[in-house]
Formats: C-alpha cells, structure tokens, sequence
C-alpha cells in the first residue's frame, strides 16, 4: 500500500494503493472521558450487508482499541432534505465526517488504490473514501475478508482525516505499505494504530470538539 497524495484546488486527495511491506496499545483519555467520531457512511458500491456489519463491527473495534469511540450512521446517497429529522441530513459536527464506499476510482488516482481522502485547506472539513473492488480483490489474494479489509481502509483514511496527509507510521494501519503480514493481521483482529497514532487520534479529536482545529505541519 502506498501513499499517493495530489493538490487538486483548495483540497488535498489521498489515495493509498498495495504495495510491499509490512501494533498498538490501548490509550486513555483525561478525566475519564472517551472521545468519539462520528462517521456517515455511503454504500454507494453496494457492498452486501454482511460484509458491511462486518465493516462496521471490525471499523469500532480498530477505534475502541486506542480508546476511541465510533458511531456509524448508514446513509443514503442523494439530495439533502434539511429538516426531516434524520441525522444523516444534518450540518456536520467537528468530528463527524462523510465516508463513501465507492466502485469508482477518483481522478488522479492510479494503481489498486484501495482508499482517499479530501481535506479542505484549513482541515476544517473532510470527506474520505473507500474503493469496493479493490477490496475485493485483496480478499481473493489474502487471508482477510472484504468487511475486515473495508474496517482497516477506513481506519486509515480517517486517520488522515483527523491527522493530515503526513500521518504513516512505520506499522500498525496507518503503515503506508500493507502487504501479507497486514493483511494476515487484518484476517485475525490485530491490525490497530500504534500507541502513538492513537494517542495523536485522541488529541486531534479533542482539538476538534473544542473548535480548535488546525492543520500539522
């Protein structure tokens, strides 16, 4: 898996594609409290359903190791209709972010790239993305399934949410090449972020809660 990053206006793409190389420990939070992110997620690649509880099961996990809560809201594609009550419709929170599953690679983006992520200049917003097929085809070709390796693609892409385009640690999910040792480790519910990227993920949440967001160097 590499990291392939493009100046595209005022956002920022990332797209991380198989590569060839190859965790973690549970964080704490201050006074007791868990932070939490919130993801609304777009099944526009019509993943079945199994494979997506199992994303969604596999994707809490990755968070709850390093302290961190998910609430992951299913939400359909379309136009907006503010003021229905769903919470999908509404504005987005400060740590709350759309994730798109997608049959359709983005511009730019070339080789078996697996995820995105678009960040706005002052990261502020973000939007990320994962690629359904190329899912699928690692779950041909390892010993994970399509929902676990759908759950570490995300973890991934939302680490760049909250942590910027320079956010790959040397292991763990945000390692910035996966080959058979990640994905032997995605197959068994051992593939997490680092004590350092977890640790990171809590402050950036913690920044972001308190409306003081502001991008890394």
């Amino acid at each position: 898996m590499k990291i392939q990053t493009y100046v595209l206006a005022m956002a920022l793409e990332m797209a991380f594609i198989l590569g060839a190389a190859p965790g973690a420990s549970r964080s704490t939070t201050t006074k007791g409290m868990r932070p939490t992110i919130t993801l609304r997620v777009v099944n526009e690649g019509g993943v079945d359903s199994q494979s997506l509880v199992q994303a969604r099961k596999e994707a809490t996990r990755i968070f709850d190791h390093s302290g961190i809560n998910l609430a992951w809201l299913d939400c359909e594609s379309g136009q907006a209709e503010w003021g229905n009550g769903s919470p999908c419709q509404r504005s987005l929170g400060p740590v709350e972010f759309w994730m798109r599953i997608v049959t359709r690679r983005p511009p730019a983006t070339t080789g078996d790239m697996l995820g995105f992520t678009h960040l706005d200049e002052r990261w502020t917003h973000g939007a990320a993305g994962v690629y359904y097929p190329a899912a699928v085809e690692m779950a041909k070709k390892w010993p994970a399934t399509i929902g676990e390796i759908l759950a570490a693609a995300i973890a991934h892409e939302v680490g760049h949410l909250i942590l910027g385009a320079n956010a790959h640690s040397a292991n763990g999910v945000m390692s910035a090449h996966w080959s058979k040792p990640e994905f032997i480790r995605i197959g068994t519910s051992a593939l997490h972020f680092t004590r350092d990227q977890g640790r990171l993920l809590q402050e950036g949440i913690a920044r972001r809660a308190a409306g003081r967001v502001v991008a890394a160097p």
